[in-house]
């Protein structure tokens, strides 16, 4: 298994022997800064080095974790259970008329922000208003005061 995943790698990246993460992202399905969190927790299966400034694995060790990835794993017996265990205990949530009375109380602060927010526009439109001038009256302009 381990010389057809070698070939195929090799036949991926020509002569190119040490792959980087973004190189192998496809192939393990994370991508380069998922590995990093990875490798944060230090959880690479494999050994990746830095280089460079980059993390980069042999393409080597690479066809080497594919190949025993690739192998199909011995199942564990299965464990019996016992007719004793007991029941798990299922824990309900939030109540509906708590998550209910939660709503009612927030869409009334959102009324109460609309009326708040009405008022203020139609003051700040009158202010404005007052603002331009010459105002008409009856045909004729206002004075100004």
């Amino acid at each position: 298994m381990y010389e057809e995943i070698l070939k195929d790698l090799k036949t991926e990246f020509g002569k190119k022997r040490i792959l980087s993460t973004s190189d192998i992202a496809p192939y393990i399905d994370k991508s380069p800064a998922a590995q990093y969190q990875i490798r944060k927790r230090k959880g690479f299966p494999y050994p990746i080095k830095k280089m460079g400034g980059l993390y980069q694995i042999s393409i080597y060790d690479f066809a080497k974790w594919l190949a025993e990835e690739a192998e199909p794993q011995k199942a564990a017996p299965v464990p019996q259970i016992a007719a004793t265990k007991k029941k798990a205990v299922q824990h309900r949530g939030v109540s509906l008329g708590k998550t209910l009375f939660a709503f009612a109380a927030t869409i009334e602060g959102l009324h109460l922000q609309v009326d708040f927010l009405s008022d203020l526009y139609r003051e700040l439109e009158e202010i404005e208003l007052d603002k331009v001038t010459p105002k008409q009256i009856g045909g004729r302009n206002k004075p100004p005061l």
